[in-house]
């Protein structure tokens, strides 16, 4: 991660900012989100897969790079997954924000990128956990594994002869990750 300014910033600053790139704002600093090119696709494969899915049953949606200031402990963080999924009902008066989404997605979907850091990682992983995030899937493409990650319970590690399954949140759903690589 690469910050590019020393002054402290707002959420509401940050989207005012006419700047090339994806940036998060972390205590109030700006940081470039930077991803790679096999990351991003596997990113748009995910959220192609979910919102096909979500979409069929009107059970929700699925974005990419989405922004979300929705961090109860920092009012200076806006964090963007790589996808996510929100489902049904969840936005106030069922209208998707125009600005930064102040609820928490129910998944948030992060694939590592070549030059992140496992402490960057884990930290991406901790504030989702922190901010209500139900489900954190960790995309590993070098590994071609899914770490699945919940409050308070043990990381479910799936490689590319499993079936990527969220039955609590997504009953029905079925993916093989082998899918999401190729």
């Amino acid at each position: 991660m690469l910050s590019v300014m020393e002054k402290s910033v707002t959420p509401d600053e940050l989207l005012a900012l006419n700047a090339d790139g994806v940036y998060e704002l972390i205590d109030g600093q700006i940081v470039k989100k930077e991803m790679g090119f096999f990351a991003s696709r596997i990113a748009f494969v995910l959220a192609w897969y979910l919102e096909s899915y979500l979409r069929n049953g009107k059970r929700g949606i699925a974005i990419t790079e989405g922004s979300f200031d929705c961090f109860p402990v920092s009012q200076r963080k806006v964090r963007i997954p790589d996808a996510a999924v929100i489902l049904a009902g969840r936005f106030p008066g069922g209208e998707i924000p125009v600005t930064h989404s102040s609820i928490a997605p129910d998944i948030a979907i992060e694939v590592i990128s070549p030059n992140e850091t496992v402490y960057d990682s884990s930290l991406k992983v901790a504030d989702y956990l922190d901010a209500g995030v139900k489900e954190v899937w960790s995309v590993n493409p070098d590994r071609r594994t899914i770490s699945i990650r919940r409050r308070n319970l043990y990381a479910v590690e799936l490689d590319e002869n499993s079936v990527l399954k969220s039955e609590d949140l997504l009953p029905g759903f079925a993916l093989n990750v082998r899918e999401i690589f190729q």
